[in-house]
C-alpha cells in the first residue's frame, strides 16, 4: 500500500492565472499535417494516350447527342479545340520505340499511328479540320502532329456534325490501335519478367556475382584442408606387413 499524504490543502500553494500567450497547445487539429491538395499519378506515354482519346472521344460522344437535339452547349467550338489539344500533345510524347526491337521487330504505336494518317484521302479529311501531320528532316527526323485551333472551330460552326464525325471517327481508330500495341506490350513483358524489370534483373545478377565469389572463397580456403596428408611409410613396415622376416 502506498502512503497517502496527510498534507493540508492550506499548505498547497494556489496556482497563478495563466499566460493565454505562454500556453501552446498538443495534440490539436493545428498540428496535424495538412492534406496534400492534390494527387499526381505519374503515367506512360501510352498511358497518359490512351486517357486523352478516352476523354475526347466522351466529350464528342456528348457533343453529337447535343447537336441531334439542336442545342449545342456554348463555347463548343472553344471546348472541342481543348480537347483535341490534349490529343495531340499525348500524340506527340510519344516514343518511337517503346519495345525492344532486338527482341520484338514491331514497330512503335507512334510509327502505327503515323501510317495511320499517312493515306491521302485521311490526311485531306483531317486536314480540314485542323489536323495535319508534319515531318521534320535528318539527323532529327521524327513525325508530330499539329493542331490549327483557327480551321478547326471553323470547320465545327460551318459543319458541326461532319467536323465532330471526323475527328471521333479518327479517335477510334487512335483508340483500337493503342488498345492493340498496349496488349502486345503486356504480352511481351509477361514473357520476359527481368526484361520488363530491370531493377529486380540487377538484383538477381548481383546476388548471383556475390554467390559465386562466396563459393569461390570458401573453396580456396578449404583446398588444403580438405584432403588428409598422408605420412610416409617406413620400409619395415612394409616387410612385416608382407609376412617376410629380415
Amino acid at each position: 500500500m502506498f502512503p497517502i499524504s496527510s498534507t493540508p490543502a492550506s499548505n498547497v500553494a494556489p496556482l497563478g492565472p495563466l499566460d493565454a500567450d505562454l500556453v501552446t497547445a498538443t495534440g490539436s487539429s493545428t498540428d496535424a499535417p495538412a492534406a496534400p491538395a492534390a494527387v499526381t499519378v505519374d503515367l506512360s506515354p501510352v498511358a497518359s494516350f490512351l486517357l486523352a482519346v478516352s476523354q475526347t472521344q466522351q466529350h464528342l460522344a456528348r457533343l453529337q447527342a447535343a447537336l441531334v437535339h439542336g442545342a449545342a452547349p456554348p463555347n463548343s467550338d472553344l471546348a472541342l479545340s481543348d480537347r483535341t489539344r490534349n490529343v495531340v500533345d499525348a500524340f506527340n510524347l510519344l516514343p518511337s520505340a517503346e519495345i525492344d526491337r532486338a527482341q520484338q521487330p514491331e514497330s512503335s504505336l507512334l510509327d502505327t499511328l503515323v501510317q495511320s494518317l499517312q493515306p491521302p484521302a485521311v490526311a485531306q479529311n483531317l486536314a480540314q479540320i485542323g489536323l495535319t501531320l508534319q515531318s521534320t528532316l535528318p539527323p532529327d527526323a521524327h513525325n508530330s502532329l499539329s493542331l490549327d485551333d483557327v480551321q478547326l472551330q471553323t470547320a465545327f460552326h460551318t459543319a458541326p456534325e461532319a467536323t465532330a464525325a471526323t475527328l471521333q471517327a479518327t479517335l477510334g481508330n487512335f483508340d483500337a490501335m493503342a488498345e492493340n500495341f498496349a496488349a502486345r506490350l503486356a504480352f511481351a513483358q509477361q514473357n520476359d519478367p527481368l526484361g520488363a524489370n530491370p531493377a529486380l534483373a540487377a538484383a538477381i545478377a548481383a546476388y548471383r556475382l556475390n554467390d559465386i565469389a562466396g563459393a569461390a572463397s570458401h573453396l580456396a580456403q578449404t583446398t588444403g584442408s580438405a584432403i588428409p596428408r598422408v605420412p610416409a611409410v617406413a620400409a619395415a613396415a612394409r616387410t612385416r606387413a608382407s609376412g617376410h622376416t629380415p
